[in-house]
């Protein structure tokens, strides 16, 4: 898949920049918090 973004890896500048060159809709299903633009997305997740 040339346009894919795997957003649980990526900062949230990476995703960010995705977003822009390639708009779609997102649903959200829980908290995002930022934790700075060298740490992945899923840092909180168990």
């Amino acid at each position: 898949m040339e346009n894919w973004l795997d957003a649980a890896t990526a900062t949230w500048e990476e995703c960010r920049d995705y977003l822009a060159e390639h708009p779609c809709a997102i649903l959200p299903m829980g908290a995002t918090e930022q934790h700075g633009p060298h740490l992945p997305q899923n840092t909180d997740t168990l």
